[in-house]
């Protein structure tokens, strides 16, 4: 499916160098990454354009996966967008911390990453796969919806980690439509054997979501999309006052230990709000 369609990263130019900092010289992307691009349309994405998102993101990650390489650091910013790009918006980027999928690479101290887009088996020692790259499509597909970036008003650290790996995930509520939630729960499933493919996301929002000769989303889709638009509008998300502690750049990310879980368990059932210092 992938091969015959349209699947790029980003032109690399060249190398400069500024007050002994090199950076790559690449590409201009009007919509700047996925986070920015949602901020600046003040978070209220048309449903096709969203589908359409969805498509070239999941055409692009399908490619990598059939080249043999897992991104291993994919969130919403390293997602860019290019509206003039028509039905293949969305490039993904930053391909730095790619490797092949049977990597040999030791991740039992940790992973770099952003927390809440990275699969609870990594916080165990797991290694990065095409199903740790899908979970972060899961997550990025709550982003791409609701406008909101995922667990803004926690603290980024081990105890978030110890609960998404208890099955903490963003909130799904009737202001996601139905279709875009089922899809979005498989990718975020615990179980990495349960997750899509990046092919049969792609088939899924390609085919499933609209007719492929038409413009249009298919008319179940789009009104499933209406009644979610009018159930937000009735029922606003109340803003989120952002953690001081939440941070949505990679990092390395130590794994939780057997004796930090069960030290966290044991705590948290006296005190609730505890936290643990993982050096995080």
């Amino acid at each position: 499916m992938c091969e015959v369609m349209p699947s790029r990263v980003p032109y690399i130019y060249g190398v400069t160098k500024h007050s002994n900092r090199f950076a790559l010289v690449m590409e201009l992307f009007n919509g700047g990454d996925l986070r920015f691009y949602l901020k600046d349309i003040k978070r209220d994405i048309v449903p096709l354009d969203a589908q359409t998102v969805m498509v070239s993101l999941a055409v692009c990650l399908a490619s990598l996966h059939k080249k043999g390489f897992v991104h291993c650091d994919l969130h919403s910013g390293n997602v860019l967008i290019q509206p003039s790009f028509g039905l293949f918006p969305a490039v993904i980027s930053d391909l730095a911390l790619c490797r092949a999928i049977n990597s040999s690479a030791n991740q039992k101290s940790g992973s770099y990453g952003v927390i809440p887009f990275m699969a609870p088996e990594l916080f165990q020692g797991g290694k990065h796969s095409k199903a740790t790259d899908v979970y972060a499509v899961g997550i990025i597909m709550w982003e791409l919806w609701t406008g909101e970036q995922p667990f803004s008003e926690y603290e980024h650290d081990c105890l978030l980690c110890y609960r998404i790996v208890e099955g903490l995930r963003p909130p799904v509520d009737k202001g996601i439509p139905d279709f875009w939630a089922k899809l979005m729960q498989r990718c975020w499933d615990a179980d990495p054997e349960k997750r899509p493919s990046a092919d049969e996301i792609h088939y899924e929002a390609l085919f499933k979501w609209k007719d492929f000769h038409d413009v249009r989303l298919l008319p179940e889709i789009q009104a499933q999309a209406d009644a979610a638009k009018q159930y937000r509008a009735n029922h606003p998300r109340p803003t989120k006052e952002k953690h001081q502690g939440a941070i949505y750049t990679s990092r390395f990310i130590p794994c939780i230990s057997t004796s930090t879980i069960s030290t966290f368990s044991t705590t948290s059932k006296a005190h609730s709000d505890a936290t643990l210092d993982l050096g995080i």
